[in-house]
């Protein structure tokens, strides 16, 4: 049995008023409607400094209008960032004969704690939509950004953020807002604004664009490009957990090689700034694209010297780059035999995928959405499956955990993790209209036994307007570990 591992107190000896989290919560703040002062809604225009290098053209004028209600990010120039890579001039005004036209109307939360005893506005949310039309078209993006309120703060006497406008909407990260900006370029002006802004220097700016490029479902017929692209992000080790999913999500073996690289490079950093999430994205991805699932970049080097002979490109010569084609290993006589079937995209429905040396799993039938599930009302939408377990050890398995599920997902430009919906899941295991093989099922929480594989359901309270749907199987997590894990891409 695995025991969780308690609370940690922390404690900071500073003369400063040092403070510690007992419960967080979420206030409203009285809504104000934001008009631009003359001064922002001028045309800005700036004189370039002198250079060799030409000033871009401009394609066009996009105008730009804002409703906002209560605390926002710096809307304007973060807009003319991204715009400028499409040669398009933001605009706060009234025009003739706009380009396009861009609509932001966002609403802003101070987010409160309590500090034993002090409430301090120590957090803050924004959340919001861009309605971009151009040629009759309209696109609509939803973005969300968050600094939650952390566990420990430290402030001086006297500058404790004892109000709602106290709470710090300055050093909420924008980068939700760019990636939804980049996806609408990215569906009106092709991948090229979003290449461009990938080769860039502002390392914000990279990363929202690479996002918004594991979004975007067209290309474009430079397939090419854009892997290439991506793959030379792999090497900013800021960027290389957003490179690697991106490349997973667009499903091109041809990344295989360069994300176990970046993977072993940042494993064997001694670098203080390594973070856990974007070595997990990079490990997400190759399973992506593998079908199967290590614990260490040195075990996925290994796998790759014994299997990267099965890899046949996915664009053979002479064929016209997009179109489809087999991925299929290659068997010779003298070569070893892949464990597993190599594609781009892994489908594990009806096939079973590997989790190290204990399990193979497979999602039988397709997921489902339901609003309720046994009584429960679900605050988004239910997505459940049902999964094939095979114990593939000489002993009964001891045990799976809540923990051990989720559903990955892209809501608004931001990957989200879902966890197990504990209730939703037991009611699937005693509904009989769901018990079409009694004999082997198993509580989804249960020991795994040796011999025939088990069938258990597992579901998940997730934003209905999720796309690119992931279920992540990790037996056995406790403290940022696992025994294996696998990521099975849900059609």
């Amino acid at each position: 049995m695995i025991h969780r591992k308690p609370f940690a107190a922390f404690w900071e000896p500073f003369l400063a008023l040092t403070l510690l989290l007992n419960l967080t919560g979420c206030v409203g703040w009285a809504s104000r409607t934001a008009t631009p002062t003359p001064q922002a809604t001028a045309t800005r225009t700036q004189t370039p400094a002198p250079t060799k290098t030409p000033t871009p053209s401009i394609k066009g004028t996009v105008l730009m209008d804002l409703k906002i209600t209560g605390g926002s990010l710096d809307y304007i120039p973060l807009t003319e960032k991204v715009f400028s890579y499409a040669q398009l001039k933001i605009f706060m005004g009234e025009s003739n004969s706009p380009y396009a036209s861009l609509h932001i109307e966002s609403q802003g939360e101070p987010l409160k704690a309590d500090y034993t005893g002090h409430i301090l506005y120590t957090g803050a949310k924004v959340e919001g939509v861009a309605t971009y039309e151009i040629n009759g078209k309209v696109i609509k993006r939803e973005f969300e950004a968050v600094e939650h309120p952390p566990m420990v703060v430290v402030y001086y006497k006297g500058n404790e953020p004892t109000e709602p406008e106290d709470a710090p909407f300055r050093q909420i990260s924008p980068l939700n807002y760019m990636v939804a900006l980049f996806e609408i370029l990215g569906q009106t002006e092709g991948v090229t604004p979003l290449l461009a802004a990938i080769k860039g220097d502002d390392l914000l700016v990279r990363e929202a664009a690479i996002r918004a490029m594991g979004i975007i479902e067209d290309i474009q017929g430079q397939k090419t490009l854009v892997i290439d692209t991506l793959i030379q992000a792999l090497k900013n080790p800021k960027l290389d957990g957003a490179a690697a999913y991106a490349l997973g999500v667009i499903g091109d073996p041809r990344a295989i090689e360069p994300i176990i690289q970046a993977l072993v490079a940042a494993e064997n950093s001694e670098s203080a700034n390594r973070v856990f999430e974007q070595e997990q994205e990079m490990e997400t991805a190759l399973s992506m694209l593998t079908g199967e699932s290590f614990m260490s970049g040195g075990a996925w080097e290994d796998w790759w010297r014994k299997n990267s002979s099965f890899i046949v490109s996915p664009t053979p010569p002479g064929a016209q780059e997009g179109s489809s084609s087999a991925f299929l290993p290659t068997k010779t006589s003298s070569a070893p035999i892949a464990q597993t079937a190599i594609s781009p995209t892994p489908q594990a429905v009806g096939n079973p995928v590997r989790c190290g040396n204990l399990f193979e799993v497979s999602v039988v039938g397709t997921k489902r959405f339901d609003g309720i599930l046994n009584g429960e009302k679900a605050n988004g939408v239910y997505l459940y499956v049902q999964l094939q377990i095979k114990n593939l050890t000489n002993s009964v398995y001891d045990k799976l955990w809540p923990e051990d599920y989720e559903i990955l997902a892209i809501v608004n430009g931001e990957q989200r993790k879902y966890p197990v919906s504990f209730d939703a899941s037991y009611g699937l295991y005693f509904d009989t209209k769901f018990d079409a093989n009694p004999d082997n099922l198993i509580l989804f929480t249960d020991d795994v036994p040796i011999g025939a594989p088990s069938l258990t359901w597992v579901a998940f309270d997730v934003d209905p307007n999720g796309t690119g749907w992931t279920l992540l199987f990790h037996p056995n997590t406790w403290e940022n570990t696992s025994d294996c894990s696998i990521a099975i891409p849900l059609p």
